[in-house]
């Protein structure tokens, strides 16, 4: 999972430190643990190099291309595997640089949503119904969370 190293910086860095500590160590696992699809997340990944090529590696054109891997190891019936490590990373703490950040990972999961879902036959065919209704879940939540942060984070403040 990812721990902020700057967690205690500003009101910004607090609501990034929970936000990760919610992604990586409670959503993630719970849906490893659930058997559902694992979107993953840019830092501290491990593959096979055979299956990594076997899935054309990443999409150059995505900027979540980790969250679209994800998506086609399970499409592929990989399962994802998440082991109890750390990697530490700074909190952006900057208003500014923060929303470009969160603009990238919605504009990404927003095309990877769209890729997948060019052939919704196939996705449902491949994921079955009940990971193929987590996914639209999954990636329609992260587009509202963009849209409710500030309103859940203002009890932080």
């Amino acid at each position: 999972c990812s721990t902020i190293t700057t967690p205690r910086t500003n009101w910004l860095s607090r609501c990034f430190t929970i936000e990760y500590a919610v992604w990586f160590r409670a959503f993630l696992p719970g849906l490893a643990r659930l058997g559902l699809v694992v979107p993953l997340g840019g830092t501290t990944l491990f593959f096979r190099r055979d299956v990594l090529e076997e899935l054309g590696a990443w999409d150059a054109w995505n900027v979540t291309e980790d969250a679209d891997l994800g998506l086609r190891l399970a499409r592929r019936g990989y399962r994802t595997e998440l082991i109890p490590t750390v990697t530490c990373e700074e909190a952006n703490c900057r208003p500014v640089p923060w929303v470009k950040q969160r603009s990238r990972w919605l504009k990404g999961f927003a095309i990877t949503w769209a890729v997948h879902m060019r052939r919704p036959g196939a996705l449902l065919r491949d994921f079955g119904l009940r990971r193929f209704i987590a996914v639209q879940a999954l990636l329609l939540a992260s587009f509202s969370q963009y849209l409710l942060a500030p309103i859940l984070w203002s009890c932080w403040l």
